[in-house]
């Protein structure tokens, strides 16, 4: 009788933004297998971790403010903020690809059981079943598929047509990270804020006994 308010607990905690001041249905949750509605939750977390931490970086990284002679655009090598934020981003960028490896194995081992995901990739799932998910436009095995370079990744933000200003109030959370003001010269140190990275549940396989449990985050605590 309460898994209304259970499932509200779970997917509301990630939700910033609540239209009508409701969280997402739950729908038919408990027909889902255990694992299938891990994999959704660790997308869900996921698509949000990648979206903020994607426009910290771009905000960070190329400020929208004028330049001029006397405040000459500093490259991305030269601006040590960027490249401490870079360096997390790469950091979190590692773990969850490992982790997406491990799932990507758990779902493919798995589907054969269930009809209706059989022709379906680790992707296509998330995206065909997640509607949860906020990146599921983005193809994750496709995200997660190359070795890190994060020269080419601001390469690629530095072309976007729509730069993210550096008003804190445009960065994802609030306090997150803290701009210079460009009218000030940098003569303080620079505090290296963490990129976001939310306690995810996984599943991972227990080689041994032939069953999946929950692993959330850096924690082995069971989920109940």
């Amino acid at each position: 009788q309460n898994k209304h308010r259970v499932w509200d607990a779970m997917m509301c905690g990630y939700q910033y933004e609540k239209k009508d001041n409701k969280c997402t249905g739950y729908g038919n949750i408990y027909d889902i297998p255990q694992f299938l509605r891990w994999f959704r939750e660790w997308g869900i977390y996921v698509c949000e971790e990648s979206e903020k931490n994607m426009n910290t970086l771009k905000a960070v990284c190329f400020p929208k403010q004028p330049r001029t002679e006397a405040n000459p655009a500093l490259t991305v090598h030269e601006n040590e903020m960027c490249s401490s934020t870079l360096k997390k981003y790469e950091e979190w960028y590692n773990k969850r690809k490992t982790e997406w490896t491990e799932q990507s194995i758990k779902y493919n081992n798995d589907k054969i059981n269930y009809t209706d995901i059989k022709t379906l990739s680790p992707s296509e799932y998330l995206i065909e079943k997640c509607p949860e998910c906020k990146c599921t436009k983005k193809n994750l095995q496709d995200v997660f598929e190359l070795t890190f370079d994060g020269k080419a990744l601001l390469e690629k933000l530095k072309k976007e047509e729509s730069p993210v200003s550096n008003s804190v109030n445009a960065l994802p959370e609030p306090g997150q990270i803290t701009l210079p003001d460009p009218s000030l010269k940098q003569t303080t140190q620079q505090e290296n804020q963490p990129v976001v990275e939310t306690p995810v549940t996984t599943a991972v396989i227990n080689e041994h006994q032939g069953q999946t449990e929950p692993n959330k985050g850096d924690n082995n605590n069971e989920r109940e």
